[in-house]
């Protein structure tokens, strides 16, 4: 009599454990990752180039390094003599970045310069402090960037400059190299730089607002999809529409194996990226505890533009047993790949292997392109071609409960 509610108590206590041991494996990624320097790769990085497109001359760093203080950079251009704009894949301002020390200023740590970045918000206070790469001793350069990336925070350029940092112990010559190049350059901004709130369009927080509304609204609905009606998802047209236009087209917010990468190396989602948190929890939460995956079939905006190429010809062909394995190994190859190159400290860049930032068509990097294209053209003779490949999908399926 009680076996059935025994057998679901027990499928409950199977996903739960599966969802506990998904945690011990990401956190024990982000783990192995603290422990190396590694760079965080960039998304579709371009040139420096202005939001216009016009020319401008290439920054003095590395532009993936603008990352450690603005994860959501996907362009670094130039604005003028002391300042470089982080700009989002929408083209949208996200913060400064003034490049350091200055070139006059005589100031070496154990094995010479020290280079850094310090990033400002939208009230030009301090985000943070970025120790770039130099020839100063790895394990020294670490505990230094960890000691003081926090030390001049929210504060403004002339306050920041006067502040009294302590140097740290077993690193005192590079942490001192440091903290006298961030003085002052922050001094020669203050002297010299046009440094007040509203010299430069940041973001427009109501639009983003209503976005983030539009999303979120799609996301119930996404997940509720599974559980309507059979005549209701009669509607599915309307659903790949909305998912190709809201999250894809607009929004541009979807999970990816860089993403996920991304959140492994900067610890967790920033407040900013609450939305894209969202999804990703119940991405992975919904199918382990109820066993559907909402995400691959109703919310992905890749998923959903297949779909409607799919639409062109109804007649298609489905790909032969071999060849269903094949691409079943080269799907759990290319997860295991990227896997393997997050822990190994790798900077590649994992946008490159899914054609998912294609959706910021004019900040993407050709082989998203191509990916993109080429899928498209292939759903019109192929049902959902790249799902049978995607590694997102197949780490999202493999959390997937079975009945």
């Amino acid at each position: 009599m009680n076996s059935a509610p025994a057998k679901h108590r027990f499928a409950w206590q199977k996903g739960i454990g599966r969802l506990l041991l998904l945690l011990v494996i990401l956190l024990g990624t982000a783990w192995l990752l603290r422990r190396q320097p590694t760079v965080p790769p960039p998304v579709g990085l371009r040139e420096s180039t202005d939001v216009n497109h016009v020319e401008s001359h290439r920054p003095p760093f590395d532009p993936a390094e603008a990352r450690f203080l603005f994860p959501e950079m996907v362009q670094v251009v130039e604005h003028d003599d002391h300042f470089f704009k982080a700009v989002d894949d929408q083209g949208q301002l996200l913060g400064l970045l003034v490049f350091g020390p200055p070139d006059e200023a005589d100031i070496v740590g154990f094995a010479g310069r020290v280079p850094f970045l310090i990033g400002f918000d939208h009230r030009l206070r301090i985000t943070g402090v970025h120790l770039l790469p130099s020839q100063e001793t790895p394990q020294y350069a670490r505990n230094v960037a960890d000691s003081l990336k926090n030390a001049w925070n929210h504060l403004t350029a002339p306050r920041a400059a006067q502040r009294e940092v302590d140097t740290v112990t077993g690193a005192t010559r590079t942490s001192r190299a440091l903290i006298q190049g961030v003085r002052k350059t922050l001094a020669r901004l203050d002297s010299e730089a046009q440094f007040e709130p509203g010299m430069l369009p940041f973001a427009e927080p109501a639009r983003t607002k209503v976005l983030d509304l539009m999303i979120a609204l799609f996301l119930i609905i996404a997940i509720a999809w599974l559980w309507l009606p059979r005549r209701v998802r009669h509607f599915r047209l309307g659903l790949s529409l909305a998912s190709l236009a809201i999250p894809g087209l607009l929004g541009a917010t979807m999970l990816s194996l860089a993403t996920l990468g991304s959140w492994l190396r900067f610890d967790l989602p920033r407040p900013s990226q609450w939305l894209l948190a969202l999804i990703g929890l119940a991405a992975f939460a919904l199918p382990i505890l109820t066993g559907r995956n909402f995400y691959c079939s109703n919310f992905c905006p890749f998923g959903a533009a297949q779909e409607l190429a799919g639409r062109v010809k109804r007649k298609k062909s489905h790909p032969g047993k071999n060849l269903r394995v094949g691409m079943s190994i080269i799907r759990l190859s290319l997860l295991l790949s990227a896997w393997l190159l997050l822990v190994a400290g790798s900077a590649f860049d994992l946008s490159l292997i899914e054609p998912f930032v294609a959706f910021r068509w004019l900040h993407a990097a050709w082989p998203s392109r191509i990916l993109a294209v080429g899928f498209l053209l292939l759903a019109v003779w192929t049902p959902r071609p790249w799902c049978r490949i995607c590694p997102t999908g197949a780490l999202l399926e493999a959390m997937r409960r079975r009945r």
